[in-house]
This record gives structure tokens, C-alpha cells and sequence, in this order.
């Protein structure tokens, strides 16, 4: 079945506005946004989750603070990365009211749940636009879950909106046909996370083993060695090196072949052990391959090298 958002975007691609006024627009809806200095332009929560929500509370505010309470307590999301409070003036005096990016909006759309047909066709409506969750979010296994629903569900379509994103970055055919494999890659491994899982899989805790073991790093400290914003830093594996893209495949890859082989339950600490384990071994290889080549194994820029 054809819904109306799917219509709504056959017809007003040329449309030059937000993604999020246009959605909004559609509803019939209204969102306070505010421009900031440097160009950003903040959504009101408020507003947004109310809206797309198809909320009947009088209390404009009360789905957005209810959703907020949800993604907290959960803990598995970190949604003040995506948050912008600013100060408002009310009748009631001033009040801090949380905005986002158009960004931040999606990644928050993403933990809504589907009860609401409007969530749904939203959600639906955001992936047919080719707004993949692989730029939104700040831990990589919430995009790649995403993205291998999107795959199961329509190859052709995900893979030709992947491929349509990063040709508009300037990246070659070769790049991103091994990083589609190396997004497959991963699929595989969050997938053996969950399978083998005790209890709820720690995502972050086993990617930030990986990179440890293989870096001597965490996350936030190659995102400071690469030197890299706040947006790029959510899709981190479009910046590092093409050796390091291939080591990292290939210790997931024998850390998912490992906790399945176990036959049994494992706890989030044992499988950030084997995931530290295999970027270990396969450390050495990286650096001397990186060495040889005169190259930096993170960035993949050239070594400084003194004259003769």
C-alpha cells in the first residue's frame, strides 16, 4: 500500500525546504525552529514528536517529555548527543526547551515505536528519502541494525541510496563497494552480539573493546586523533584508512565465528573480551602493513619521512 507521505514525496522533490518543515507541512502541523550563527538550524522536540506522534494531548509538551523519560531510563541511546537546550521566554517565566538538528530529529524518530501509523510512514518516508540512520546515529550498531533491515527488506533500493551517498562525497566505485562489504561485515557481527547474549547485548562496549585491542584507543580518542566533528564522528568508519576498515572487518569477523562456536550464553564483559582478543591479533598485521606502505593506520595519510 502506497501512503500518503510516499505520495507526498513522489511529488515535491524539487521542493527546496528542510526535510523536517516539509513532513511537518504535510501533517498539517506547525515546528518552532530557530536559526543559529553558524547556519544550524534547531527544531523544537516539542513540536516535532507532538506532530508526528499524531498526538491528541492537550499538553503540547507531554509526548516529547514522555519519549525523553523512555529513551533515559532505557539507557541504551544517548539522546543528549542530539540535544540543544535553549532558553525560552514563556507567560511562566523563562524555561529551557529542548531543540535539535534536523538530524537529531531522525535519530530521536528512530526510537519511537511504530504504534502510531504516522511514526510509521515517517520512518518509511525518511528511507525512501535516502536518510539513513548510518548518518545519524552516534553508536555505529544502531545504524548498521537499521541498515540490514533496510537491506532484508528492499536490497535494490538501500543499496542504490548507499551508493548514490557516497558517490556525492567524491568516493571511488572501489571504496565503496569494500565498504558496503565491510557494513555486511558488521551486520554479521551485531547479529552474533545478539544471538549470543545472556542478557541485552552492550553494543558500545564491544565496539570500544575492538578498537582498543587494535588502536590502544577508544572511540572518543580517535575521534580526537582524527580530528573529526561532532557529525562526522557518527559515521567514523567513512573516515579512517582502508587498512584499518579491513582490519576491524576481520576481527569481527573471527569474534562473531568465536562467540557462536562457544555454544553458549555470554555476558556483555566476555564478549568485549573476545572482541579485545581478535583486534589484538590481528593489531600487529595492521601497523606493519601501514608501515610498509608509509602510511598512518587510523587517518591513512602519508608518514612524514626526513631526507637523506
Amino acid at each position: 500500500m502506497t501512503t500518503d507521505l510516499e505520495l507526498f514525496l513522489n511529488g515535491q522533490l524539487d521542493d527546496s525546504r528542510p526535510l523536517p518543515e516539509l513532513i511537518i507541512d504535510h501533517l498539517g502541523g506547525t515546528i518552532m525552529y530557530i536559526d543559529q550563527m553558524d547556519g544550524t538550524r534547531l527544531y523544537r522536540l516539542i513540536d516535532w514528536v507532538y506532530e508526528i506522534k499524531g498526538s491528541a494531548s492537550k499538553q503540547r509538551h507531554k509526548p516529547w517529555g514522555d519519549l525523553k523519560n523512555t529513551i533515559e531510563r532505557l539507557g541504551d541511546f544517548n539522546v543528549g548527543e542530539f540535544l540543544s537546550p535553549l532558553t525560552m521566554e514563556t507567560p511562566g517565566g523563562p524555561q529551557i526547551t529542548d531543540f535539535a538538528t534536523a538530524e537529531g530529529l531522525y535519530a530521536i524518530t528512530q526510537r519511537m515505536t511504530d504504534r502510531s501509523p504516522v511514526v510509521r510512514q515517517v520512518k518509511d518516508y525518511l528511507v525512501k528519502a535516502g536518510v539513513f540512520v548510518d548518518d545519524l546515529r552516534t553508536e555505529p550498531e544502531q545504524r548498521d541494525e537499521l541498515m540490514e533491515r533496510l537491506i532484508a527488506e528492499n536490497p535494490e533500493r538501500a543499496m542504490e541510496a548507499i551508493v548514490a551517498r557516497y558517490r556525492a562525497q567524491g568516493k571511488s566505485d572501489l571504496w565503496i563497494e569494500r565498504r558496503i562489504v565491510g557494513m555486511q561485515k558488521r551486520n554479521k557481527f551485531t547479529s552474533a552480539l545478539r544471538e549470543t547474549s545472556a542478557s541485552s547485548p552492550n553494543y558500545a562496549q564491544a565496539t570500544n573493546a575492538g578498537y582498543q585491542g587494535a588502536f590502544s584507543m577508544m572511540k572518543d580518542e580517535i575521534v580526537a586523533y582524527l580530528g573529526l566533528t561532532k557529525q562526522q564522528a557518527r559515521q567514523l568508519r567513512d573516515h579512517i584508512s582502508e587498512i584499518a576498515l579491513q582490519g576491524i572487518a576481520l576481527y569481527e569477523t573471527a569474534s562473531a565465528e568465536k562467540m557462536k562456536i562457544m555454544k553458549r550464553a555470554l555476558t556483555p564483559l566476555e564478549q568485549a573480551e573476545i572482541v579485545r582478543t581478535c583486534a589484538r591479533i590481528v593489531a600487529p598485521s595492521m601497523k606493519a602493513l601501514a608501515e610498509y606502505v608509509g602510511v598512518d593506520v587510523l587517518s591513512g595519510q602519508p608518514l612524514l619521512t626526513t631526507g637523506e
